[in-house]
Protein backbone atom coordinates (compact mmCIF):
# COMPACT_ATOMS: atom_id res chain seq x y z
CA UNK A 1 0.00 0.00 0.00
CA UNK A 2 1.36 3.42 -0.91
CA UNK A 3 2.26 6.09 1.61
CA UNK A 4 -0.31 8.54 0.25
CA UNK A 5 -3.13 5.98 0.70
CA UNK A 6 -2.09 5.33 4.30
CA UNK A 7 -2.16 9.08 5.04
CA UNK A 8 -5.63 9.39 3.46
CA UNK A 9 -6.99 6.49 5.52
CA UNK A 10 -5.56 7.95 8.74
CA UNK A 11 -7.27 11.31 8.07
CA UNK A 12 -10.65 9.78 7.11
CA UNK A 13 -13.45 10.06 9.67
CA UNK A 14 -14.64 6.82 11.25
CA UNK A 15 -17.89 5.52 9.79
CA UNK A 16 -20.99 5.64 11.98
CA UNK A 17 -22.14 2.28 13.40
CA UNK A 18 -24.68 0.49 11.25
CA UNK A 19 -27.13 0.26 14.14
CA UNK A 20 -27.31 4.03 14.56
CA UNK A 21 -29.68 5.99 12.32
CA UNK A 22 -28.43 9.35 11.02
CA UNK A 23 -30.17 12.33 12.58
CA UNK A 24 -31.45 13.74 9.30
CA UNK A 25 -32.94 10.38 8.26
CA UNK A 26 -34.56 9.98 11.65
CA UNK A 27 -35.97 13.49 11.46
CA UNK A 28 -37.48 12.86 8.01
CA UNK A 29 -39.01 9.63 9.24
CA UNK A 30 -40.65 11.45 12.19
CA UNK A 31 -42.04 14.10 9.84
CA UNK A 32 -43.41 11.39 7.54
CA UNK A 33 -45.09 9.65 10.48
CA UNK A 34 -46.63 12.95 11.55
CA UNK A 35 -47.99 13.48 8.03
CA UNK A 36 -49.52 9.99 8.10
CA UNK A 37 -51.14 10.66 11.48
CA UNK A 38 -52.57 13.94 10.24
CA UNK A 39 -54.01 12.22 7.19
CA UNK A 40 -55.53 9.40 9.29
CA UNK A 41 -57.11 11.76 11.82
CA UNK A 42 -58.39 14.10 9.10
CA UNK A 43 -60.02 11.19 7.27
CA UNK A 44 -61.58 9.95 10.52
CA UNK A 45 -62.91 13.37 11.58
CA UNK A 46 -64.29 14.31 8.18
CA UNK A 47 -66.65 11.34 8.13
CA UNK A 48 -68.35 12.09 11.45
CA UNK A 49 -71.00 14.72 11.97
CA UNK A 50 -70.40 15.05 15.71
CA UNK A 51 -66.81 16.23 15.17
CA UNK A 52 -66.52 19.91 14.22
CA UNK A 53 -63.10 20.89 12.91
CA UNK A 54 -61.93 24.50 13.39
CA UNK A 55 -61.87 26.83 10.43
CA UNK A 56 -58.76 26.57 8.28
CA UNK A 57 -57.62 23.31 9.85
CA UNK A 58 -58.63 21.17 6.89
CA UNK A 59 -56.81 23.37 4.35
CA UNK A 60 -53.66 23.53 6.48
CA UNK A 61 -53.69 19.77 7.09
CA UNK A 62 -54.13 18.93 3.40
CA UNK A 63 -51.30 21.31 2.46
CA UNK A 64 -48.94 19.72 5.01
CA UNK A 65 -49.87 16.17 3.97
CA UNK A 66 -49.35 16.80 0.24
CA UNK A 67 -46.02 18.57 0.67
CA UNK A 68 -42.91 16.36 0.23
CA UNK A 69 -40.87 15.69 3.33
CA UNK A 70 -37.64 17.13 1.90
CA UNK A 71 -39.41 20.42 1.11
CA UNK A 72 -40.79 21.00 4.63
CA UNK A 73 -39.01 23.86 6.28
CA UNK A 74 -39.03 25.05 9.86
CA UNK A 75 -42.24 27.08 9.50
CA UNK A 76 -43.97 24.20 7.73
CA UNK A 77 -42.90 21.82 10.47
CA UNK A 78 -44.40 24.09 13.11
CA UNK A 79 -47.65 24.23 11.16
CA UNK A 80 -47.64 20.42 10.76
CA UNK A 81 -47.35 19.82 14.51
CA UNK A 82 -50.06 22.41 15.18
CA UNK A 83 -52.40 20.60 12.78
CA UNK A 84 -51.68 17.28 14.45
CA UNK A 85 -52.27 18.72 17.91
CA UNK A 86 -55.59 20.34 16.93
CA UNK A 87 -56.80 17.19 15.15
CA UNK A 88 -55.90 15.04 18.17
CA UNK A 89 -57.91 17.31 20.44
CA UNK A 90 -60.85 17.30 18.01
CA UNK A 91 -61.14 13.48 17.74
CA UNK A 92 -60.46 12.72 21.42
CA UNK A 93 -60.77 10.02 22.88
CA UNK A 94 -59.77 8.43 19.55
CA UNK A 95 -56.11 8.54 18.63
CA UNK A 96 -54.14 7.98 15.45
CA UNK A 97 -52.97 4.58 16.70
CA UNK A 98 -56.50 3.43 17.59
CA UNK A 99 -57.88 4.58 14.23
CA UNK A 100 -55.11 2.68 12.44
CA UNK A 101 -55.91 -0.51 14.35
CA UNK A 102 -59.60 -0.29 13.51
CA UNK A 103 -58.70 0.37 9.88
CA UNK A 104 -56.52 -2.75 9.88
CA UNK A 105 -59.42 -4.83 11.21
CA UNK A 106 -61.80 -3.51 8.58
CA UNK A 107 -59.23 -4.01 5.81
CA UNK A 108 -58.53 -7.57 6.93
CA UNK A 109 -62.22 -8.41 6.80
CA UNK A 110 -62.50 -7.15 3.22
CA UNK A 111 -59.29 -8.78 2.08
CA UNK A 112 -59.67 -12.25 0.58
CA UNK A 113 -57.05 -14.92 1.20
CA UNK A 114 -55.06 -12.90 3.71
CA UNK A 115 -51.99 -14.60 5.16
CA UNK A 116 -52.35 -13.37 8.70
CA UNK A 117 -54.65 -11.41 10.98
CA UNK A 118 -53.70 -8.00 12.38
CA UNK A 119 -53.06 -7.59 16.07
CA UNK A 120 -56.38 -5.93 16.77
CA UNK A 121 -58.28 -8.74 15.09
CA UNK A 122 -56.39 -11.34 17.14
CA UNK A 123 -57.27 -9.58 20.38
CA UNK A 124 -60.95 -9.45 19.52
CA UNK A 125 -60.91 -13.13 18.58
CA UNK A 126 -59.19 -13.91 21.88
CA UNK A 127 -62.02 -12.26 23.82
CA UNK A 128 -64.63 -14.16 21.82
CA UNK A 129 -62.92 -17.51 22.34
CA UNK A 130 -62.59 -16.80 26.05
CA UNK A 131 -66.30 -16.06 26.27
CA UNK A 132 -67.26 -19.30 24.52
CA UNK A 133 -64.85 -21.35 26.66
CA UNK A 134 -66.23 -19.85 29.87
CA UNK A 135 -69.80 -20.43 28.72
CA UNK A 136 -69.06 -24.11 28.09
CA UNK A 137 -67.35 -24.43 31.48
CA UNK A 138 -70.20 -22.67 33.29
CA UNK A 139 -72.88 -24.76 31.61
CA UNK A 140 -70.98 -27.98 32.31
CA UNK A 141 -70.49 -27.15 35.99
CA UNK A 142 -74.08 -25.93 36.29
CA UNK A 143 -75.45 -29.18 34.82
CA UNK A 144 -73.14 -31.26 37.00
CA UNK A 145 -74.12 -29.26 40.08
CA UNK A 146 -77.83 -29.69 39.31
CA UNK A 147 -77.45 -33.44 38.82
CA UNK A 148 -75.46 -33.77 42.03
CA UNK A 149 -78.01 -31.69 43.95
CA UNK A 150 -80.88 -33.84 42.67
CA UNK A 151 -79.14 -37.08 43.66
CA UNK A 152 -78.24 -35.82 47.13
CA UNK A 153 -81.82 -34.62 47.67
CA UNK A 154 -83.18 -38.02 46.62
CA UNK A 155 -80.82 -39.80 49.00
CA UNK A 156 -81.91 -37.58 51.87
CA UNK A 157 -85.57 -38.22 50.99
CA UNK A 158 -85.11 -42.00 50.78
CA UNK A 159 -83.24 -42.03 54.10
CA UNK A 160 -86.05 -40.10 55.76
CA UNK A 161 -88.70 -42.43 54.26
CA UNK A 162 -86.72 -45.49 55.34
CA UNK A 163 -86.47 -44.26 58.92
CA UNK A 164 -90.24 -43.62 58.96
CA UNK A 165 -91.09 -47.10 57.61
CA UNK A 166 -88.75 -48.75 60.11
CA UNK A 167 -90.41 -46.83 62.92
CA UNK A 168 -93.88 -47.93 61.78
CA UNK A 169 -92.78 -51.57 61.57
CA UNK A 170 -91.32 -51.42 65.06
CA UNK A 171 -94.47 -49.88 66.56
CA UNK A 172 -96.71 -52.34 64.73
CA UNK A 173 -94.75 -55.32 66.05
CA UNK A 174 -95.09 -53.98 69.60
CA UNK A 175 -98.85 -53.52 69.18
CA UNK A 176 -99.52 -57.03 67.74
CA UNK A 177 -97.64 -58.86 70.48
CA UNK A 178 -100.02 -60.78 72.89
CA UNK A 179 -103.19 -60.15 70.77
CA UNK A 180 -105.65 -62.59 69.10
CA UNK A 181 -105.20 -64.39 65.82
CA UNK A 182 -107.71 -62.15 64.00
CA UNK A 183 -105.77 -59.09 64.97
CA UNK A 184 -102.52 -60.90 64.14
CA UNK A 185 -103.84 -61.65 60.64
CA UNK A 186 -104.82 -58.03 60.06
CA UNK A 187 -101.59 -56.77 61.54
CA UNK A 188 -99.62 -59.27 59.49
CA UNK A 189 -100.99 -57.88 56.25
CA UNK A 190 -100.09 -54.35 57.27
CA UNK A 191 -96.68 -55.58 58.41
CA UNK A 192 -96.01 -57.28 55.08
CA UNK A 193 -97.04 -54.12 53.23
CA UNK A 194 -94.66 -52.04 55.38
CA UNK A 195 -91.83 -54.52 54.87
CA UNK A 196 -92.40 -54.41 51.11
CA UNK A 197 -92.32 -50.63 51.26
CA UNK A 198 -89.10 -50.80 53.26
CA UNK A 199 -87.52 -53.11 50.69
CA UNK A 200 -88.52 -50.78 47.86
CA UNK A 201 -87.14 -47.78 49.73
CA UNK A 202 -83.86 -49.59 50.37
CA UNK A 203 -83.66 -50.54 46.70
CA UNK A 204 -84.22 -46.92 45.67
CA UNK A 205 -81.62 -45.81 48.17
CA UNK A 206 -79.09 -48.33 46.82
CA UNK A 207 -79.75 -47.16 43.27
CA UNK A 208 -79.25 -43.55 44.31
CA UNK A 209 -75.99 -44.53 46.02
CA UNK A 210 -74.78 -46.25 42.85
CA UNK A 211 -75.63 -43.19 40.76
CA UNK A 212 -73.94 -40.88 43.25
CA UNK A 213 -70.86 -43.10 43.20
CA UNK A 214 -70.62 -42.73 39.42
CA UNK A 215 -71.24 -38.98 39.56
CA UNK A 216 -68.48 -38.52 42.14
CA UNK A 217 -65.89 -40.25 39.96
CA UNK A 218 -64.37 -36.92 38.68
CA UNK A 219 -63.75 -35.92 42.29
CA UNK A 220 -62.13 -39.20 43.33
CA UNK A 221 -58.66 -37.74 42.65
CA UNK A 222 -59.24 -35.29 45.52
CA UNK A 223 -59.93 -38.05 48.02
CA UNK A 224 -57.18 -40.02 49.75
CA UNK A 225 -58.89 -43.35 49.10
CA UNK A 226 -61.42 -43.91 46.34
CA UNK A 227 -64.89 -44.84 47.52
CA UNK A 228 -65.93 -48.48 47.27
CA UNK A 229 -68.78 -49.57 45.06
CA UNK A 230 -71.97 -49.25 47.12
CA UNK A 231 -73.31 -52.38 45.41
CA UNK A 232 -70.84 -54.38 47.49
CA UNK A 233 -72.96 -56.72 49.69
CA UNK A 234 -70.49 -56.31 52.55
CA UNK A 235 -71.05 -52.57 52.83
CA UNK A 236 -71.92 -51.19 56.21
CA UNK A 237 -75.18 -49.45 57.03
CA UNK A 238 -73.38 -46.12 57.22
CA UNK A 239 -72.08 -46.26 53.64
CA UNK A 240 -75.15 -44.44 52.30
CA UNK A 241 -74.75 -41.71 54.88
CA UNK A 242 -71.08 -41.29 53.99
CA UNK A 243 -71.85 -40.99 50.29
CA UNK A 244 -74.64 -38.52 50.99
CA UNK A 245 -72.40 -36.33 53.14
CA UNK A 246 -69.58 -36.52 50.58
CA UNK A 247 -71.95 -35.47 47.81
CA UNK A 248 -73.29 -32.63 49.96
CA UNK A 249 -69.74 -31.40 50.68
CA UNK A 250 -68.74 -31.46 47.03
CA UNK A 251 -71.98 -29.73 46.05
CA UNK A 252 -71.25 -26.99 48.56
CA UNK A 253 -67.70 -26.60 47.18
CA UNK A 254 -69.11 -26.25 43.67
CA UNK A 255 -71.73 -23.72 44.76
CA UNK A 256 -69.47 -21.57 46.92
CA UNK A 257 -66.16 -21.58 45.03
CA UNK A 258 -66.05 -23.22 41.59
CA UNK A 259 -69.22 -21.73 40.10
CA UNK A 260 -68.58 -18.21 41.56
CA UNK A 261 -65.06 -18.28 40.05
CA UNK A 262 -66.46 -19.15 36.62
CA UNK A 263 -69.28 -16.62 36.87
CA UNK A 264 -66.85 -13.91 38.00
CA UNK A 265 -64.66 -14.63 34.96
CA UNK A 266 -67.76 -14.66 32.76
CA UNK A 267 -68.82 -11.24 34.05
CA UNK A 268 -65.33 -9.86 33.37
CA UNK A 269 -65.37 -11.20 29.79
CA UNK A 270 -68.84 -9.74 29.26
CA UNK A 271 -67.49 -6.33 30.31
CA UNK A 272 -64.46 -6.76 28.02
CA UNK A 273 -66.63 -7.61 25.01
CA UNK A 274 -68.89 -4.64 25.71
CA UNK A 275 -65.95 -2.25 25.93
CA UNK A 276 -64.39 -3.74 22.78
CA UNK A 277 -67.63 -3.21 20.88
CA UNK A 278 -67.80 0.42 22.00
CA UNK A 279 -64.12 1.09 21.23
CA UNK A 280 -64.39 -0.39 17.74
CA UNK A 281 -67.54 1.61 17.06
CA UNK A 282 -65.91 4.84 18.27
CA UNK A 283 -62.47 3.95 16.81
CA UNK A 284 -60.85 4.20 20.24
CA UNK A 285 -59.47 0.67 20.26
CA UNK A 286 -55.84 0.44 21.41
CA UNK A 287 -53.55 -2.47 22.15
CA UNK A 288 -52.69 -1.06 25.56
CA UNK A 289 -56.32 -1.58 26.57
CA UNK A 290 -55.96 -5.34 26.03
CA UNK A 291 -53.39 -5.53 28.80
CA UNK A 292 -55.89 -3.89 31.14
CA UNK A 293 -58.60 -6.27 29.94
CA UNK A 294 -56.45 -9.31 30.69
CA UNK A 295 -55.78 -7.99 34.17
CA UNK A 296 -59.49 -7.35 34.57
CA UNK A 297 -60.22 -10.97 33.70
CA UNK A 298 -57.85 -12.05 36.48
CA UNK A 299 -59.50 -9.65 38.94
CA UNK A 300 -62.96 -10.93 37.97
CA UNK A 301 -61.92 -14.52 38.66
CA UNK A 302 -60.34 -13.46 41.96
CA UNK A 303 -63.41 -11.57 43.17
CA UNK A 304 -65.73 -14.35 42.03
CA UNK A 305 -63.78 -17.02 43.92
CA UNK A 306 -63.82 -14.95 47.13
CA UNK A 307 -67.54 -14.15 47.10
CA UNK A 308 -68.27 -17.42 48.90
CA UNK A 309 -66.07 -16.31 51.80
CA UNK A 310 -68.28 -13.32 52.57
CA UNK A 311 -71.80 -14.46 51.69
CA UNK A 312 -74.00 -17.48 52.33
CA UNK A 313 -75.51 -19.65 49.57
CA UNK A 314 -79.03 -18.56 50.46
CA UNK A 315 -78.51 -15.00 49.29
CA UNK A 316 -76.68 -11.77 50.01
CA UNK A 317 -77.70 -8.25 50.86
CA UNK A 318 -74.60 -6.63 49.41
CA UNK A 319 -76.68 -4.36 47.16
CA UNK A 320 -79.41 -2.54 49.17
CA UNK A 321 -82.87 -3.64 48.16
CA UNK A 322 -81.70 -6.74 46.30
CA UNK A 323 -81.20 -10.29 47.56
CA UNK A 324 -78.86 -12.08 45.17
CA UNK A 325 -77.44 -15.59 45.08
CA UNK A 326 -73.73 -16.25 45.28
CA UNK A 327 -73.30 -16.84 41.54
CA UNK A 328 -75.27 -13.69 40.68
CA UNK A 329 -73.10 -11.66 43.07
CA UNK A 330 -69.97 -13.22 41.53
CA UNK A 331 -71.11 -12.26 38.02
CA UNK A 332 -71.71 -8.66 39.09
CA UNK A 333 -68.35 -8.60 40.86
CA UNK A 334 -66.57 -9.70 37.68
CA UNK A 335 -68.53 -7.25 35.54
CA UNK A 336 -67.85 -4.25 37.80
CA UNK A 337 -64.71 -4.83 39.82
CA UNK A 338 -64.40 -1.13 40.69
CA UNK A 339 -67.71 -1.11 42.59
CA UNK A 340 -66.80 -4.14 44.66
CA UNK A 341 -63.33 -2.87 45.45
CA UNK A 342 -64.95 0.40 46.57
CA UNK A 343 -67.29 -1.62 48.82
CA UNK A 344 -64.33 -3.50 50.29
CA UNK A 345 -62.49 -0.23 50.91
CA UNK A 346 -65.59 1.16 52.59
CA UNK A 347 -65.80 -1.89 54.86
CA UNK A 348 -62.13 -1.54 55.77
CA UNK A 349 -62.50 2.19 56.47
CA UNK A 350 -65.52 1.49 58.68
CA UNK A 351 -63.60 -1.16 60.62
CA UNK A 352 -60.64 1.21 61.02
CA UNK A 353 -62.91 4.00 62.28
CA UNK A 354 -64.61 1.66 64.76
CA UNK A 355 -61.26 0.45 66.11
CA UNK A 356 -60.00 4.02 66.45
CA UNK A 357 -63.12 5.15 68.35
CA UNK A 358 -62.95 2.10 70.60
CA UNK A 359 -59.32 2.79 71.42
CA UNK A 360 -60.15 6.43 72.23
CA UNK A 361 -63.00 5.39 74.55
CA UNK A 362 -60.84 2.84 76.36
CA UNK A 363 -58.12 5.46 76.82
CA UNK A 364 -60.62 7.98 78.25
CA UNK A 365 -62.04 5.46 80.75
CA UNK A 366 -58.66 4.29 81.99
CA UNK A 367 -57.98 5.72 85.59
CA UNK A 368 -54.87 7.75 86.31
CA UNK A 369 -52.01 5.68 87.73
CA UNK A 370 -50.95 6.63 91.33
CA UNK A 371 -47.47 8.00 91.67
CA UNK A 372 -44.81 6.23 93.63
CA UNK A 373 -44.16 8.22 96.87
CA UNK A 374 -40.42 7.75 96.60
CA UNK A 375 -40.36 8.99 93.03
CA UNK A 376 -42.86 11.74 93.92
CA UNK A 377 -40.48 13.06 96.57
CA UNK A 378 -37.67 13.18 94.06
CA UNK A 379 -39.94 14.87 91.53
CA UNK A 380 -40.99 17.67 94.00
CA UNK A 381 -39.09 20.87 93.16
CA UNK A 382 -37.04 22.37 96.04
CA UNK A 383 -38.42 25.42 97.85
CA UNK A 384 -36.92 28.75 96.99
CA UNK A 385 -34.82 30.32 99.85
CA UNK A 386 -36.25 33.42 101.56
CA UNK A 387 -34.71 36.66 100.53
CA UNK A 388 -32.57 38.46 103.13
CA UNK A 389 -34.44 41.20 104.91
CA UNK A 390 -37.62 40.16 103.34
CA UNK A 391 -40.99 39.52 104.93
CA UNK A 392 -40.91 36.73 107.50
CA UNK A 393 -43.43 33.93 107.78
CA UNK A 394 -46.30 35.14 109.96
CA UNK A 395 -46.64 31.73 111.67
CA UNK A 396 -42.97 31.79 112.56
CA UNK A 397 -43.44 35.23 114.11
Amino acid sequence: MSLLRLVALSRAKPAAPACEEPSDVRHRRIIADAQTDVEVLLSYASGRVQIKLPDGLIASSVAMVRKPVDQIGEADEVLLWECLDRLTAAVNPATAASVKLVTEIETARRRAGRSGEPEGQRQVEWARRMMFALLVAVLSCQIYSGLLSSIVTNIKTHEKDLEGVKGQISRLKQMTEGKGSDQDAGGGEVLRALEEQRNNTELNLDQADVLLHHVLVPWSVLRKTPGKDPRDPMKESTKSYEFGELGQAELQALTLYVLPLLYGSLGAVAYILRRLSESIEQSTFALTAMYRYRLRLTLGALLGSTVGLFFTPGGSTLIPGLSLSVVATAFLAGYSVEVFFALFDKMIDGARTALASKSAESGARQPAQPKDPVNAAHDTPPEAPAAAGGDADPQAA
